[in-house]
């Protein structure tokens, strides 16, 4: 490899290119604006992905107003597999759209009292084998009450400590959960 020649100007090093540094130094430049000019096609590209992602989603989601209904016995499946589109992709892909168009999914339905009772039994029959402890599941509830974004709550102090959560609806967790008490005796 050459070596870079040095002279001495007024005390100073003052380096020489050589025909390597040259060479080297051309070959970056070059590259250099290969890689610009690449970032700024990928951008483009992400761009314009974007844009047939959703209109491909807006068109899916018609579709699947169309053939996802009773009745239609597996059409959304059905046209997914003729077309080689995955569901997940496809599911997604409405739903996004369906987001923008409510700002929910849309696909989400509210859960009944009775699935939502049998949600709380499943889970807690693994958090109470986990949590152990009265005071871990206090800790626990806090956590996911504040998580949930549920404003309504408030943290006790003094003698008692406690926690009393208000339904966004305005019934306090005690009257919901006497409310509930009959109806989970039967």
């Amino acid at each position: 490899m050459e070596e870079l020649i040095t002279t001495d100007i007024n005390n100073e090093a003052a380096l020489i290119p050589t025909e390597t540094e040259e060479k080297l130094t051309a070959e970056i430049t070059e590259l250099w604006a290969v890689h610009t000019d690449a970032q700024s096609v990928v951008k483009k590209t992400q761009q314009e992905l974007k844009a047939i992602r959703q209109n491909l989603g807006e068109r899916l989601y018609a579709m699947k107003q169309i053939l996802a209904k009773p009745g239609c016995q597996g059409g959304w499946s059905s046209f997914l597999e003729q077309h080689q589109i995955s569901r997940t992709t496809a599911d997604r892909l409405v739903a996004t759209h369906a987001m923008s168009l409510t700002g929910t999914t849309g696909l989400i339905k509210p859960l009944s009292d009775e699935k939502i009772d049998q949600f709380v039994e499943a889970v807690w029959k693994r958090l109470e084998k986990k949590l152990g402890t009265k005071q871990a599941v206090y800790a626990f509830l806090v956590r996911i009450i504040a998580e949930s974004g549920l404003a309504n709550f408030k943290f006790t102090r003094g003698e008692q400590h406690g926690l009393a959560v208000v339904d966004p609806d305005g019934e306090s967790a005690h009257q919901a959960a006497a409310a509930a008490a009959p109806a989970n005796a039967e």
